[in-house]
């Protein structure tokens, strides 16, 4: 499967079934969650099931897009999360340890 057909399945999967995501996934965001291989950066959990039904993706900011607003559509800057550890990271910044 070509790498544009891989971003429209996940992309129609994950608007279909996310919860936690309801406005879309960019493109962007689509490439991150490719390059992290679909799953949790923080905890590692898989988050499409073995049908490329989303479980409990998000997207996420690494640095917050409130003070790095810059970085808000960077693909280096966004990473797919599961809601749990999306909500315990929250405002966090890893730039300044708080």
């Amino acid at each position: 499967m070509s790498c544009e057909k891989e971003l429209q399945v996940i992309a129609r999967a994950l608007r279909k079934e996310s919860l936690y995501f309801s406005r879309g996934w960019n493109i962007n965001m689509l490439q991150a969650f490719i390059r992290d291989g679909g799953c949790c950066v923080y905890c590692g959990r898989p988050l499409l099931d073995t049908y490329g039904a989303a479980l409990t993706a998000t997207g996420e900011h690494l640095l917050p897009k409130h003070k790095y607003s810059d970085l808000t559509e960077s693909v280096d800057n966004l990473v797919p999360a599961c809601a749990e550890c999306n909500r315990i990271k929250h405002d966090y910044d890893p730039a300044k340890g708080k």
